[in-house]
């Protein structure tokens, strides 16, 4: 179904090249070059035909049939000079989650949202929505050429709608090494523990130069770590590493690393914030947790549940893993 928006008129100034009082003609090559920068311009306005095909999944991979997509495409108008029209396209992904967009022209398209009952679409999650047309080839807006299908991922509200949250401070000890024990379900680090779901082993080198090296490793029987360049809300299913070796090297400011880690046999996925900091002549360690207690890989919180429904599933959700069980009960539901 297309829904028509409003015409909104490009105003393109002509510009005149003025020097001493007079208007410079330009040479016939400037001419040929003015004429091919045109020719650019106009084939970026020029509607092309527009496909548009994707897959709908859930946080596990699973296709979602039933969601509704809307798009937003651009199309140039003839009649009206330098015109831009804006039109609403939905569509519904079939049982295998696809979805296709034929028969449309324009110069862009956007997706502006997915929508399911019982789900919650994340644009964190789904950074490539916009999408240029230009001489046959389809780019989104980094420029970069776009090959279909392109997956969407939508979570099930409930499923990721409490995270466990904690922080760890530890302080690297000058000329020997230390072990530690995060447990995310009781929010505490253990200086030499054995249970819980991540093991960091801090070893400072040399004296105050902040040359040490940090190990971060998961544990359990499916336990794995991966660096990731920048926080990320849906843990990954494959790639994950035994173990990781962070190094420091010298003073300088502030230092942060981001990590997924896969513990426990349920598994359970959690996402790292690694902070070196100096402080009070002495180099620390800070280590953020955020963690999905139901076995889900959504790792971003819901942003309709009550604050008071959250605080007490985290209170059952630790509970639970404390006994090394995964949570029965969600009380959001």
């Amino acid at each position: 179904m297309i829904h028509s928006r409003s015409l909104v008129p490009i105003l393109l100034p002509t510009i005149a090249l003025i020097l001493v009082g007079k208007i410079t003609l330009c040479p016939q090559h400037c001419e040929a070059e003015s004429s091919l920068e045109r020719f650019v311009q106009d084939q970026s306005k020029k509607n092309q035909p527009i496909r548009f095909d994707g897959i709908i999944q859930d946080e596990n991979g699973s296709p979602v049939a039933g969601a509704r997509i809307v798009l937003s495409i651009s199309k140039n108008v003839p009649i009206v000079s330098n015109s831009m029209q804006q039109d609403d396209v939905e569509l519904h992904s079939d049982q295998n989650g696809r979805f296709s967009l034929e028969n449309a022209s324009g110069t862009e398209l956007r997706l502006r949202t997915i929508e399911k009952e019982g789900y919650e679409y994340s644009r964190r999650a789904n950074r490539i929505t916009a999408f240029i047309y230009v001489n046959g080839g389809i780019f989104h807006s980094s420029n970069i050429p776009v090959a279909f299908p392109l997956v969407y991922t939508i979570r099930k509200m409930l499923d990721g709608s409490v995270l466990l949250d904690g922080s760890y401070d530890m302080r690297l000890s000058r000329g020997k090494g230390e072990s530690f024990t995060i447990d995310f379900a009781v929010d505490r680090a253990i200086r030499n523990g054995i249970n819980g779901d991540l093991s960091i082993r801090l070893l400072d080198t040399k004296a105050y130069d902040s040359t040490a090296e940090v190990v971060l490793k998961p544990l359990g029987d499916r336990a794995g770590i991966i660096e990731t360049p920048g926080p990320t809300y849906a843990a990954l299913q494959k790639g994950y590493q035994t173990a990781h070796h962070l190094k420091f090297k010298g003073e300088g400011a502030e230092k942060r690393w981001y990590f997924l880690i896969m513990s426990r046999k349920f598994p359970l996925f959690s996402r790292l914030e690694v902070t070196r900091v100096e402080h009070d002549d002495s180099v620390w360690v800070v280590v953020k947790s955020f963690t999905n207690p139901y076995g889900s890989r959504v790792l971003e919180p819901i942003r309709e549940a009550p604050g008071a429904l959250v605080t007490t599933a985290q209170r059952e959700a630790r509970r639970s893993l404390a006994k090394n069980e995964m949570p029965k009960n969600n009380s959001l539901k």
